[in-house]
């Protein structure tokens, strides 16, 4: 999954704003959206209320 994405990615990184390249650049951040992109995709997510944090 993550070769995929970075081959995406590469292939549009002059596309990407320089504001939001950060992400890319830090391999450890990316990973975690990734991750946190399929756990949603999956079904693995639950609500949580804002005012309780």
């Amino acid at each position: 999954m993550m070769e995929t994405a970075n081959v995406l990615l590469k292939d549009h990184l002059e596309d990407i704003p320089l504001s939001e390249q950060w992400l890319y650049d830090n391999k450890e951040a990316l990973k975690s959206v990734l991750a946190g992109i399929e756990d949603s995709k999956a079904g693995r997510v639950q609500k949580i209320d804002l005012d309780e944090l």
